[in-house]
């Protein structure tokens, strides 16, 4: 996949253009992935594949393009045994998920946040903590990115050129 990113726009804006372009759920996991792996690259976090989820210490990442009441009865079973659940999804589907949680009367509970405002957030906290250019970052997440793609999947048509 490749993406034509002008670098003088703005971190929240490449995301975006990211999600539009993806043409499938994986692409989004395997970014989350890559994103969490430079943002925490001392930490050791584990992967769950089959419930698309990062492990990180105390919380969980849950990721998904469509949340569900599944979705939310799973960040329950997490709050359960004491782990604080983060759900990444689309902006578009926010508003969705906040009301799910509040119908379960765990909106109090669960973290909420936008895969745009997560991922571009990371980026522009590490360009500031490193002091580097917030594009060298996006290009070294989209390399991790590449290189977890590829240790994994067989279609690497996948991959991301960022231009």
């Amino acid at each position: 996949m490749k993406l034509y990113i002008d670098s003088k726009l703005s971190p929240t804006t490449w995301i975006k253009q990211f999600l539009a372009n993806a043409q499938n759920d994986i692409i989004v996991y395997y970014m989350i992935g890559a994103n969490l792996e430079r943002q925490f690259e001392k930490i050791v976090f584990s992967y769950d594949t089959d419930t698309r989820c990062f492990d990180v210490g105390s919380l969980v990442y849950r990721i998904t393009t469509v949340p569900d009441h599944n979705t939310i009865l799973s960040c329950i079973k997490n709050l359960g045994i004491g782990i604080l659940p983060v759900l990444l999804v689309p902006k578009s589907q926010e508003i969705k998920a906040w009301k799910l949680a509040q119908n379960e009367g765990v909106d109090q509970e669960i973290s909420i946040i936008s895969i745009e405002d997560f991922v571009a957030m990371n980026i522009i906290e590490l360009a500031i903590e490193e002091n580097a250019d917030f594009f060298s970052i996006l290009q070294e997440i989209v390399q991790i990115y590449n290189r977890r793609l590829a240790e994994v999947e067989t279609d690497l048509s996948l991959q991301i050129e960022v231009r």
